[in-house]
């Protein structure tokens, strides 16, 4: 769990991805259940310095009985509404669960309601923006 002191920890090192390259911190949403406990951390680390485009937050879609593409869309827009970068994962590779993360990691979220995106068959090339 975070708190002040472990943020500022945090945002105390030259924190990276995996190629050093850029920075970034991760963790996860998987349950909107946990959504508190996730934003509070968030909001730690924001306070102690850490730019929220620097944080990638993955999110366990297709996993929970009952949990809907509405649960997926939620969480995804509460992530960019934060400024971090969601990253879906899939738990079951069904067509809308890859399409959807194509949707978010490709960021077209950000210009396309998900509802034009699956009309187009998860294909960003039928979506006719070229």
């Amino acid at each position: 769990m975070l708190n002040k002191k472990t943020a500022a920890a945090i945002a105390s090192v030259d924190y990276r991805d995996d190629s050093m390259k850029v920075k970034r911190i991760y963790t996860a949403w998987d349950n909107r259940k946990d959504e508190g406990t996730l934003v509070r951390g968030l909001e730690h680390l924001f306070s102690a310095g850490v730019r929220p485009d620097h944080v990638m937050v993955y999110m366990l879609i297709g996993f929970w009985p009952g949990e809907t593409e509405e649960d997926w869309i939620y969480r995804q827009a509460r992530l960019r509404k934060l400024g971090v970068r969601p990253y879906p994962m899939p738990f079951r590779r069904t067509h809308e669960a890859i399409g959807f993360q194509r949707w978010v990691v490709r960021r077209y979220d950000l210009n396309v309601p998900w509802e034009a995106f699956k009309a187009a068959r998860f294909r960003p090339e039928h979506l006719g923006l070229n």
